[in-house]
């Protein structure tokens, strides 16, 4: 199943630059995310989150990431719920069997924001 461009290469030059563009800031927008919460994220989960992100499974480590958030209202500032809103942004709705990702709204609203240490939201 490959062309005279080889199995990746072939299929990278039908996309625009602009489509690109935009998985190579999502793949850095997402493991920039990955990264912010990762001391937060139980052992295992965090594992595969890590192999969601180096597979480029994007829409997949965005879902886990905020049922982790959600389900064990893990505190994130509110710049750290603001780059998950970010990244949710980024997927085209709606994200059919993606139970986070698929009602940004109602996962944004169910994050635990806390205040930073100098007593205001960051």
């Amino acid at each position: 199943m490959t062309d005279e461009e080889g199995p990746v290469r072939g299929r990278e030059a039908r996309l625009t630059p602009e489509q690109i563009g935009r998985i190579r800031r999502m793949n850095s927008d997402c493991r920039a995310l990955l990264a912010l919460l990762s001391d937060r994220i139980p052992g295992e989960q965090l594992e595969s989150c890590r192999s969601f992100s180096a597979a480029g499974e994007y829409a997949e480590l965005v879902d886990v990431i905020a049922a982790i958030l959600v389900k064990r209202q893990i505190p994130v500032t509110s710049v750290e719920r603001d780059a998950l809103r970010e990244v949710m942004a980024m997927f085209s709705q709606p994200m059919d069997g993606y139970a986070y990702l698929g009602n940004p709204d109602l996962t944004i609203a169910g994050i635990k924001v806390v205040q930073s240490e100098h007593g205001g939201a960051l």
